[in-house]
């Protein structure tokens, strides 16, 4: 990781359907079904998945659509 790169991370939430949050990784993070699938599983098991890492003002964007998407999500 880069110095000045943050990480955008979702959170177990408990309200979202697998199907949901695998859609919404999909949909506007770019994942393929299986990176959807396993990102969904290691919230579902951890409690927690980093999904992507990069400057702030880009994970801010994805930040603001996966909240909208009703996700748990917080950039560290």
């Amino acid at each position: 990781m880069k110095p000045n790169n943050k990480k955008l991370v979702l959170f177990n939430d408990n309200h979202n359907s697998f199907d949901k949050v695998i859609n919404s990784l999909m949909k506007i993070c770019g994942f393929n079904i299986y990176q959807a699938e396993q990102c969904a599983l290691l919230v579902h098991q951890t409690g927690k998945c980093v999904l992507k890492e990069g400057k702030y003002e880009y994970l801010e964007k994805l930040m603001f659509k996966l909240k909208k998407a009703n996700l748990t999500i917080q950039i560290m």
